[in-house]
């Protein structure tokens, strides 16, 4: 079971991801991050050889289940942006407007996965070769982090980057949560 969410972030509250370029360049290994596409432009910097992306609202875990294939099938930002008049599925039409002119917005801001054309390659390449997981989940459960864990080691993957958004500032008990960080297989250095 997991927690209804109190707040839908399909479109994110922190818009400048960029600012973080310097110490993410170059990390490779794995991404975990929670939230919607600023997730791309994090794994996108870190030049990440797998992502994870984690969050207990559906909402959020189908915008990811839409956007992958999308960008899988575009080749560049433009032809990304174009299909965005193709409207999504059921589970996202109402939100679908202010989704797409969000994106947009994306495009428009320096050093992202939309104005890059560096960055977008880099996540048109991990969500083509299935090398994105998408997962509805619980940070500090019992089931989603434990088994993520145990699917990087199996593939014998480092996490280098893990991005919360500022997940751990709801919770009333982080102990769950530290546990589930402490378990995955991580960089002596990796960056939370």
């Amino acid at each position: 079971a997991l927690p209804a969410p109190t707040r839908r972030f399909l479109i994110g509250n922190e818009t400048a991801h960029a600012l973080f370029a310097g110490e993410l360049v170059g990390r490779r290994g794995a991404f975990l991050g929670v939230g919607g596409d600023a997730c791309y432009t994090l794994m996108a910097l870190a030049h990440s050889e797998r992502a994870y992306l984690l969050d207990h609202d559906p909402q959020v875990v189908a915008l990811h289940r839409t956007l992958g294939p999308r960008i899988a099938a575009a080749a560049d930002p433009g032809q990304f942006l174009a299909a965005l008049a193709t409207p999504p599925g059921p589970e996202l039409a109402a939100a679908w407007p202010t989704i797409a002119a969000h994106l947009r917005r994306v495009a428009a801001r320096p050093r992202t996965w939309l104005s890059d054309p560096a960055l977008y390659s880099r996540a048109h390449r991990l969500w083509q070769t299935g090398a994105v997981q998408t997962v509805l989940g619980d940070l500090g459960g019992a089931r989603a982090m434990p088994t993520i864990a145990a699917h990087a080691a199996h593939a014998d993957l480092r996490f280098t980057v893990v991005y919360l958004s500022n997940v751990e500032e709801t919770l009333t008990d982080r102990r769950p949560l530290d546990d589930n960080l402490a378990a995955l297989p991580r960089d002596p250095d990796a960056l939370v």
